[in-house]
């Protein structure tokens, strides 16, 4: 078996789609679908082999479709390219929010090493943007059943790497079998799948670990371990990739997407302050915030629209 990178999960949600076209969307409108109770505040679901069509929320939450590992596979040997179904999300960006993606390396030739990967961590021999590194081991008598996974990052963050034992998790009778995955939510999911759209699964998947976690020497006497050499696993794991970073520049945010964002989350706060401390407090508390720094992409776009916020503070006073 060769190694490879793979979408694992993959997840959006769409106001412009019923449940019916999103299955027209995948090529798998003909196959048997299970009528079930949703999740994520959906009350139904179309169910089918790892993928979920969730349905009948609010008004405002569309449909939300959710593919498992399983549902990856059969929607790929069903001639469904994740590429197609990106650009899709992307050509229609305003209306369909990609909410998670995970990709997934297996490793049958014996260059990831848990053991060893764990052992650098313990031993600080690492350089990360991560700053916990979970570990989880369930020990039985029976040594198959026996498995071993390393978290990088936190479980509810944008980010988190999951390493651990494949083989002992399929009872494989393979030599070995070692998964890297990648999870990605929200924005780090919407950054990736867009530089899907023009890079090689392969080459991102590598470049955002580059990015987040190098394995390194033992550091003796220069402190700077920005300047230490990556462990030779390492390095013939990572192919000598450039580092990818999954954050959005300024200039890829736009006016839609801050009012996409204040539409969602701030006009049930913004209701209650004006009612209990009245609209002539909310516009200053408006000019208080015009001396407080922005964030840079917001700031990028009062910039291009060549307005000064505390002009604008002064004029509504």
């Amino acid at each position: 078996m060769e190694n490879n990178v793979f979408f694992d999960y993959f997840a959006f949600s769409s106001k412009i789609d019923s449940p019916f076209s999103i299955m027209e969307l995948i090529g798998l409108s003909d196959l048997n679908w299970l009528t079930c109770k949703g999740f994520h505040g959906y009350r139904q679901q179309f169910y089918c082999n790892g993928i979920h069509i969730h349905f009948d929320g609010r008004e405002d939450m569309g449909v939300c479709l959710e593919m498992s590992g399983s549902g990856c596979r059969m929607f790929e040997d069903n001639g469904g390219s994740f590429i197609n179904l990106i650009r899709y999300c992307y050509d229609n960006k305003d209306e369909i929010n990609i909410t998670r993606i995970d990709v997934s390396y297996d490793d049958f030739k014996g260059i990831l090493d848990l053991n060893q990967i764990e052992n650098d961590i313990v031993a600080g021999n690492y350089r990360s943007r991560f700053r916990s590194f979970p570990v989880e081991r369930v020990h039985s008598k029976t040594p198959d059943k026996r498995t071993h996974t390393i978290y990088c990052g936190s479980k509810q963050s944008e980010i988190m790497f999951r390493i651990y034992d494949k083989k002992a998790e399929q009872h494989s009778d393979c030599a070995h079998w070692v998964r890297f995955e990648i999870q990605l939510r929200r924005e780090r999911a919407e950054v990736f799948s867009g530089l899907c759209l023009e890079n090689p699964l392969n080459a991102l998947f590598l470049g955002v670990i580059q990015n987040y976690l190098t394995i390194i020497e033992e550091v003796t006497t220069d402190s700077n371990i920005s300047r230490a050499v990556t462990k030779a696993y390492w390095l013939k794991f990572l192919s000598d990739v450039s580092a990818v970073r999954l954050t959005k520049e300024p200039s890829d945010y736009t006016t839609a997407n801050l009012q996409r964002f204040v539409e969602k989350q701030l006009p049930s706060a913004v209701v209650a302050y004006i009612a209990l401390f009245g609209f002539e407090e909310f516009i200053e508390l408006l000019n208080r915030r015009s001396r407080v720094k922005l964030n840079v992409r917001h700031q990028a776009l009062l910039d291009n629209a060549k307005i000064d916020l505390k002009t604008f503070c002064d004029l509504v006073r």
